[in-house]
């Protein structure tokens, strides 16, 4: 029986060419058996191995591979993710993958805490019992075999079906997915053995044709599309071979037929109103109301955008073409084998067989590497495995011995080849388990879970956490199955308004939570940060320089905790408590995780955050001159992520420092690998951590360094107070800056915007630049020279930076040398705006210079937005107040959206009584934003000049609720003191008054006011000076002035000014008159003696200069400092006294007397934060006083609070 006209000789066009497609889809008559004969009838399928038993050790295989990879802790990333959309109930409702949500719910019902591994073990099942499905549906695809065949055909062809069905389960078990599914919280293997068991019901319709298998499979394809929207793009083809079957059933006419597949049908898509309606309660429990109707519609509009949105992604098309390809290759458009030396046949199956191999070793176009962990692709490997397992079978079909046509030895040895080759396919599959195991291998989870016990465990406490985001999910997960108290804010989803309102939710109840439901994240910052117990409820993670202005961070294992009392940072004992969590991560560091498992990226950014916590910790312990202690944390810090290149440079620096012997090696290492620094160097303190003495490596022309300077040093936080000469040069810097460059008042980039610039790019020299003008702002003309000089060696055209150096002369307190080189750029580039602007800020009103340049901006027609702003502003201060409203209509013109002007509007209307241009400037801006502060405040201001200051506070502080406004706070101290109200209060309220805006002459006013009140008239005098230096002499000025100096025993200056006043009545309302009178009566009487002390005061003085003395011969003694600071108080030399107190204390350590006296002078200083900070620590050891002192740390604390 000759079977070659069916298998030897290849299809052939006219022109005799090969065709690898055959031109008809029909098999000839007797071309083999009919594939859909019933395996369990044919009595070689059940021989050993059956299908079921091959499956059975498909299913115990795949489950103990699965089990012993397994994460039995919530491993990190799309695992945490789906448990926390199931388990936290103020996540967000959501309609994906609701079944399976429902069967986590069910499983952590007993026990929460276990719910991953419950989670786990249920995926582990999913996917084995996939692995075996899809083994056993591979055993039912029969084999064509040659015409009139014999036994030994028949046996062929069952043990390529058992080849094909286990190189298929075991090449999807192994797929990187599907194991990375099974062993984790996922619900991927259980959309897999859904759209399986599916296949399967088919499967068994076509084999036996019963019509309940007809009904569970309508059933399956039903829920399936509900729970997994892929399924819908199984639906033209499901229904073809649906139909196709019913067909050859000879069923088509059958009601019951069509009845059990539809009815099947619609009880599976039943689930989809189910899904709705639990939508719909979450969402009313949400208190977003949705009608049932529309909570349907969102749910099908839900699932159709899932199945339509992955085309966007990366290699969408490959994706595709990967799976779809040899499917269609090998099963509806190719001749079926045995294809007998037909080589275009075996040669694109040898390669499709190659190239499914490859992609699951993961090559470059494998779905894992294009779409990653974030989107298993799980569907395509099972098409897949479905290819392979065939192709397996199809070789060893194609390698049955032919003994009359097997004539030659290549022929036999082709035969013999796809045999083996047909068996290696399974072996090369098991060699891809191996391959994988340690990238998969998901019991390195762990780490994360270390990780987030290790965070909760040093909160102390506090149960605010704000985080940058990797640990973010595991985080939220813990508090959720622990029910924690502390609430995570993750700050890379703050800009989004639905988080911040889910957000809201976790503080009801609490201060800050309005802020939060209005969808402002930084009003909620700033008055958690404002508030008194605030700093003391949060910790940080990764992010310190968001919160460095309000307290000290003290970093803490991979927290930085704040504390605004300094007094209670023991150095020492925080670093001994990093040792363990130090040794922890040393140990990680000395057994990383695998270099591919899914792990090594989250311990890398573990280790890394790890070290750059460490590196900070050591950079405050060398800003308090702890040297020693510093190199050994730096040198830890180094062990637990050797590429940090902040601990690095510290080290370097350091090292050469105390000469440490690893220096040689450190420079070298530096020398040889600086370059791989790249565009890290721009942003060293957000990546790396804090750079030691940065200045240094600037001068070494290496500017990039300050990008590892922290936003606010600490350091400078401790600095004495500046002088009254430094503190009114630096008032307006900023503002000044501002205006000459142009951007006041409008959107401007800060210095993390430029950063990432000069990350992407370190030639950038607008990026350069800007970063100069920052620095500007900042008052440091040193880091401004550094910023220029890089972009000149960047090749920037010096010409492009004259108008910056005039402005660093500014800076530099050079007025006259910035006004000279302003004059020279008039002449040299007329045409620049921000020369014109700048000569009309820094030039006196009466200089001709500032004269033509404020003629020439206001005659300039086309001045942009920033000229007009500046102008109305400067016009406004001149008291110009028909010219500045000019400028600003200008200004409004060119952009009527602009706040800055409508608000400048407002406050110019307010000044001039101007009603109905008030009136449009609080329309503009409640236009803008209904609930705007301006409208409280303007209420606020009609009800005080109305002389009704109780309904004045109420709505200033109504205002105070939507803004923390400079302007707000200032008036409601004002109407408090006015009302002899709480005056530690209204002194709290203006002091953050000045802090948002420094040095402003109406609020230095309102605090001199509030510190005469308090009797603390050596600050009220500091205050009520600038005050009157900036606005000029007022009347309420002055007679505070007066009541000052009477105070302060100055009764002749007082006298003087009250006589003043006197002499221009007019200038003076009703009430101050009446002040005024008083004052000069009291003045004018006889004073009382004055306490004599004759004899103290010499005896005194000469023991300061015998003090001073005995310090030129013992500089820097810690008693005779203490002695000095003693004798200073006495002379009333307050300041001298702090300095030397606070000079003996760091020498000597505690002594409780002169913490006193330092803490009393601070406050005499106006210092109040030092005062409080120490009386605090007084009063933190009773036992150490006295009674005596015990009173008078108690009434300094009263006074202070």
């Amino acid at each position: 029986m000759n079977s070659a006209p069916f298998a030897v000789h290849p299809k052939k066009d006219a022109a005799g060419n090969f065709l690898f497609f055959r031109p008809d889809l029909k098999h000839s008559p007797g071309e083999g058996r009919d594939p859909r004969v019933q395996l369990d009838k044919d009595p070689l399928a059940q021989q050993f191995p059956t299908d079921r038993q091959t499956g059975w050790f498909l299913f115990l295989a795949a489950f103990l591979l699965y089990l012993a990879t397994m994460s039995w802790q919530a491993f990190p990333g799309p695992p945490t993710l789906a448990l926390l959309a199931v388990l936290d109930p103020l996540a967000e409702p959501t309609t994906r993958e609701a079944a399976w949500g429902w069967l986590m719910k069910g499983l952590a019902a007993p026990a929460p805490e276990r719910i991953a591994a419950w989670s786990g073990l249920f995926s582990a099942l999913c996917g084995a019992w996939s692995a075996a499905l899809l083994g056993r549906l591979m055993m039912r695809t029969g084999y064509l075999i040659r015409n009139e065949p014999g036994r030994e055909s028949f046996l062929r062809e069952a043990q390529a079906r058992r080849i094909s069905g286990i190189a298929a389960g075991a090449y999807l078990a192994f797929s990187l997915p599907v194991w990375v599914a099974s062993t984790r919280s996922m619900a991927d293997t259980f959309n897999l053995w859904l759209l399986l068991v599916f296949a399967w019901f088919v499967s068994q319709y076509r084999h036996r044709g019963r019509r309940r298998h007809l009904f569970l499979a309508g059933a399956l394809f039903g829920a399936g599309a509900a729970e997994y929207p892929t399924f819908l793009i199984f639906f033209p083809l499901a229904a073809f071979i649906l139909l196709r079957e019913i067909f050859r059933w000879q069923s088509l006419r059958s009601w019951r037929t069509h009845a059990a597949l539809l009815g099947g049908l619609a009880l599976g898509l039943a689930l989809y109103p189910l899904i709705a309606y639990v939508y719909f309660k979450q969402m009313v429990l949400a208190g977003s109301y949705v009608a049932p109707l529309e909570a349907l519609r969102q749910t099908l509009a839900a699932q159709f955008q899932m199945v339509t949105q992955v085309r966007f992604a990366t290699g969408f098309l490959v994706i595709v073409a990967v799976p779809v390809v040899p499917w269609l290759t090998l099963f509806p458009l190719s001749s079926r084998s045995p294809w007998f030396y037909e080589w275009g046949q075996i040669s694109v199956r040898a390669l499709f067989a190659v190239g499914m191999l490859a992609v699951s070793f993961d090559l470059p176009f494998s779905p894992w590497r294009l779409m990653g962990f974030g989107y298993l692709m799980v569907i395509p490997y099972a098409i897949l495995a479905t290819c392979m397992g065939y192709v397996a079978g199809e070789f060893w079909i194609l390698g049955e011995p032919q003994v009359m046509l097997d004539t030659d030895v290549f022929k036999r040895t082709v035969r013999r080849a796809s045999s083996l080759f047909a068996a290696a396919l399974p072996v090369a599959i098991l060699g891809l388990g191996l391959f994988h195991w340690r990238a998969v291998d998901g019991r390195h989870g762990r780490l994360a879970n270390e990780a987030v016990a290790e965070v909760l465990g040093r909160l102390d406490g506090r149960n605010i956490l704000f985080t940058t985001g990797l640990l973010d999910e595991s985080l939220n997960l813990a508090v959720t199955l622990q029910n924690s108290p502390v609430r995570v804010v993750s700050a890379p989803r703050t800009g989004s308004g639905p988080y911040l309102q889910r957000l809201a939710k976790r503080f009801a109840g609490e201060p800050w939570q309005e802020p939060l439901r209005q969808g402002d994240f930084g009003k909620f910052l700033d008055h958690l940060l404002m508030s008194d117990d605030g700093p003391g409820l949060i910790g940080i993670i990764d992010m310190p320089d968001v919160f460095r202005e309000f307290g000290y961070l003290l970093p803490d294992g991979f927290l930085y905790r704040m504390e605004t009392d300094p007094a209670r940072i023991d150095l020492p004992a925080l670093i001994e408590a990093q040792r363990p969590f130090w040794a922890w991560l040393l140990q990680m560091a000395e057994r990383p995780v695998p270099e591919k498992n899914l792990m090594r990226p989250y311990q890398e950014r573990i280790r890394l955050m790890a070290s750059k916590v460490a590196n900070n910790l050591a950079v405050l312990q060398l800003e308090r001159g702890d040297e020693t202690g510093g190199l050994d944390t730096l040198r830890t810090a180094r062990k637990i992520y050797p590429d940090n290149w902040s601990v690095r440079m510290n080290l370097l620096e350091l090292g050469r420092a105390q000469a440490c012997p690893e220096l040689p090696e450190w420079e070298k290492e530096w020398t040889e690998r600086e370059d791989e620094m790249g565009g890290d160097r721009w942003a060293l303190a957000v990546r790396y951590g804090y750079v030691w003495h940065a200045r240094a490596w600037v001068r070494r022309g290496h500017v990039w360094a300050l990008s590892g300077v922290p936003a606010i040093d600490e350091a400078f936080r401790r600095k004495p107070a500046i002088s009254d000469e430094e503190d009114a040069a630096n008032d307006n810097r900023a503002q000044v800056l501002d205006q000459a460059y142009l951007i006041w008042g409008q959107p401007a980039r800060d210095d993390t915007y430029y950063r990432s610039q000069l990350v992407k790019d370190s030639r950038d020299v607008e990026a350069l630049m800007a970063m100069a003008r920052l620095s500007l702002r900042r008052n440091d003309p040193e880091a401004a020279e550094a910023f220029i000089a890089e972009a000149v060696s960047m090749g920037m055209d010096e010409k492009r930076a004259l108008f910056d150096r005039a402005m660093l002369a500014y800076v530099r307190g050079e007025t006259e040398e910035a006004l000279r080189r302003l004059a020279d750029l008039s002449v040299q580039t007329p045409g620049d705006l921000r020369v014109w602007m700048a000569l009309v800020l820094l030039a006196d009103e009466t200089d001709p210079l500032g004269k033509e340049a404020l003629k020439r901006l206001r005659g300039y027609a086309g001045a942009p937005l920033g000229v007009r702003l500046a102008l109305g502003h400067v016009l406004m201060v001149r008291q110009q107040w028909a010219a500045a409203q000019n400028e600003l209509d200008l200004a409004v013109q060119q952009d009527p959206r602009n706040v800055q002007a409508w608000e400048m509007m407002v406050i110019l209307a307010q000044t001039r009584g101007n009603k109905p241009l008030l009136e449009a400037g609080l329309r503009a801006l409640i236009g803008r934003n209904a609930d705007h502060f301006m409208q409280y405040q303007n209420a606020g201001v009609d009800a005080y000049r109305k002389g009704n200051l109780a309904e004045a506070e109420t709505s200033f502080r109504q205002g105070l609720m939507r803004q923390r406004d400079a302007t707000l706070l200032n008036n409601l101290a004002h109407v408090v003191m006015e009302r002899d109200g709480d005056l530690a209060e209204a002194l709290k309220l203006i002091d953050e008054a000045l802090l948002r805006q420094p040095g402003q002459a109406q609020m230095l006013s309102t605090r001199g006011a509030i510190l005469v009140k308090l009797e603390r008239y050596e600050e009220a005098r500091k205050d009520l000076q600038e005050s009157l230096r900036k606005q000029g002499r007022t009347a309420n000025l002055l007679l505070l002035l007066a009541q000052t100096y009477e105070g302060l025993g100055d009764r002749t200056r007082a006298l003087t000014l009250v006589r003043a006043l006197a002499a221009q009545p007019g200038q003076m309302d009703d009430k101050q008159k009446e002040l005024m009178e008083t004052l000069l009566e009291r003045l004018s009487a006889a004073p009382a003696a004055p306490p004599s002390k004759p004899a103290a005061e010499p005896r005194l003085r000469e023991a300061l200069a015998r003090l001073d003395a005995a310090l030129l011969k013992r500089p820097g003694d810690a008693e005779l400092l203490g002695l000095r600071g003693e004798v200073l108080v006495e002379l009333g030399r307050t300041a001298e006294a702090r300095t030397a107190l606070a000079e003996s204390l760091r020498g000597q350590g505690r002594n409780v007397k002169r913490l006193i006296l330092l803490a009393e002078a601070s406050e005499k200083l106006g210092d109040r934060a030092r005062a409080l900070a120490v009386a605090k620590s007084l009063a933190a050891q009773p036992a150490q006083l006295d009674d005596a002192q015990k009173k008078r740390v108690k009434e300094l604390l009263l006074r202070l609070r």
